[in-house]
This record gives structure tokens, C-alpha cells and sequence, in this order.
């Protein structure tokens, strides 16, 4: 339990820090419909021709200095990043401020890289293995889990057999079912996180990535996951690993493939007032390090 009474204290405080900001702290702006990558991100809106908001997600990281808040506009498009929080400046009050926004990892299957197969399958072979989701339109479609082969995959399923995507199309028609584009898990994480301290990520969905929504890799301290929305990803919403020490509050984290809530090595994970949807994963897959739900410990 002094493990337990330490990762509740470090989460404590760390919240209780959300709003303490530098001195010398700064604001970026991305604006995926009025933004250019060529302008500063110093400016909500365009001012002159080197000032205003960035358009990704991705070229604000690269401007960021320490103690600074990213925001993202929210125009109801996705922003279709893989997205780095790396090193020495972002430590010491980054925050990255989401506005309800989604990023996603979602590409469309290419029309002419389908199979037909007998029986209504078709089949779509991804570059990578290993983890993956098939999606229409916002959704993942259902997984059929076990598979002996394309021919047991109910209609309107899909199945990962040998390295390949299998999807048996609805009963409307393997031509009608076929005109809407589907879409896979293409990008590998969300976000990665990497040797920094004290960071907020706050009201930001994370969806439909190869293998994560949020990945926190190793060497990380008091970073804060609030109000945040980790749906749908190939393996996990969240991966807590190495040394790291991790709160995640008032958030969703549902249908991901493998497990909603990754810990390993020795990393620390408190979890508050978060729905667990485990439809599809394990809802914490714990093996090794501690995961504390409400205060109280997760035991295997």
C-alpha cells in the first residue's frame, strides 16, 4: 500500500498544479481550416504574412518552448497526426489543449487493394502486422476473434487471419456494401511521450491508430491525461511503460482491441473517475508496475 499512497499523492499534486503556467509560458495555435504551416503559431488568427495559427498539430510540436500550451481549433475534422512529446521542452508545464478535437490515425483502404473472395469476403493485406481495425465511416466494424478461416467471418464482420484483413461484406451485396470506402488504423500512436515532466493533455479524442492512442514510453513524471477520449485503437487507448508516472481523470477509454489500460516494467498508473469500456480488450492489462482505479490497487 506505500506504493498505492505514493502514486495517489503524486497524481494529487500534479492535479492541483493544472493551472500553474511560467512566467515565461507562451501560446500556440493550430488551425486545421484557416492555418498554414508556414506562419508561427503565435496567433489564434492570421495577422501578416509570418504570423498566425499553424495548420497541424505536429508543426506547433516543433515550435514549442518550455512551458507553453498548444491549442487546437475544433472545426469537427480530424487532425490525421501521429504526434511526438519528446525531450527537455516540453517539460516544466506543457499543455496541449484539445477542445474537444480528434486526432486520428485512419486512412482510407485503397478501392484497388480489395480481394474478392468467394461468398461475399473481400481481402486487404496492410504493409504492417500485427494490430489492426477496420472502420466505417467513424466506427470500427466488429471483430470475429478466432477465426479457422474466411469462410466461418459472420456478414458485416471482419477477421485478421495470416497477416491480412478479411472482412465479410453485409447481406446488401458484396457490390453495394463495397461502394462506401472503408478505413484502417494506418498510424502507429497517437502520442508518444519520452523523457519529460509535468505535462497536461486536456479534452482531446485519440482514435483509430495501429497501436496506441497515447503511449507513454519510458522516463515521464506527472503526466496528466484529463478529459480525454482513447477509442478504437489496435492495441490499447493508453500504454504506460519504464519508469513512468501517470494519472488519467474524468476520461473515456473504450473499444480498443487488446486492453483499454497497458502497464508495464515499473510504471504507475492512477486512474479517476474514467469509464473502462471493455467491449473489445482486457480493461487493464497489468504486467508489471502498479494501476490504481479510484485508489485502490489492480491485482492480477
Amino acid at each position: 500500500m506505500r506504493v498505492a499512497r505514493h502514486v495517489a499523492a503524486a497524481l494529487l499534486t500534479a492535479i492541483a498544479m493544472l493551472g500553474a503556467r511560467p512566467a515565461a509560458a507562451g501560446d500556440l495555435f493550430v488551425d486545421n481550416r484557416e492555418g498554414d504551416d508556414i506562419f508561427d503559431g503565435r496567433s489564434q488568427f492570421e495577422v501578416n504574412a509570418a504570423t498566425g495559427p499553424v495548420r497541424t498539430i505536429r508543426r506547433a510540436l516543433q515550435r514549442v518552448r518550455p512551458g507553453d500550451t498548444v491549442h487546437i481549433a475544433n472545426h469537427g475534422v480530424p487532425y490525421v497526426e501521429s504526434l511526438e512529446i519528446v525531450g527537455a521542452r516540453f517539460s516544466g508545464g506543457f499543455r496541449l489543449e484539445g477542445n474537444g478535437a480528434v486526432v486520428s490515425g485512419l486512412k482510407e483502404v485503397p478501392h484497388d487493394a480489395w480481394k474478392a473472395l468467394p461468398n461475399g469476403v473481400w481481402k486487404f493485406t496492410p504493409r504492417r502486422k500485427a494490430f489492426y481495425q477496420l472502420v466505417s465511416g467513424d466506427r470500427a466494424l466488429p471483430e470475429f476473434v478466432g477465426a479457422a478461416g474466411p469462410a466461418a467471418i459472420p456478414a458485416g464482420q471482419w477477421a485478421a487471419w495470416h497477416g491480412s484483413i478479411y472482412y465479410h461484406v453485409p447481406p446488401a451485396g458484396p457490390a453495394l456494401a463495397m461502394q462506401a470506402p472503408l478505413g484502417f488504423a494506418a498510424e502507429e500512436v497517437g502520442i508518444t511521450l519520452l523523457d519529460v515532466d509535468n505535462v497536461v493533455i486536456h479534452n482531446l479524442e485519440l482514435r483509430h491508430f495501429r497501436l496506441d492512442g497515447v503511449n507513454v514510453h519510458d522516463r515521464c513524471k506527472n503526466i496528466i491525461l484529463d478529459q480525454v477520449k482513447l477509442v478504437e485503437n489496435g492495441r490499447a487507448g493508453l500504454a504506460v511503460g519504464g519508469c513512468s508516472l501517470v494519472g488519467i481523470k474524468d476520461s473515456e477509454i473504450s473499444g480498443n482491441r487488446v486492453a483499454q489500460v497497458l502497464n508495464a516494467e515499473v510504471a504507475q498508473t492512477e486512474i479517476i473517475s474514467t469509464k473502462l469500456a471493455s467491449a473489445a480488450g482486457n480493461p487493464i492489462r497489468k504486467t508489471g508496475g502498479h494501476v490504481l482505479v479510484e485508489g485502490e490497487e489492480v491485482r492480477e
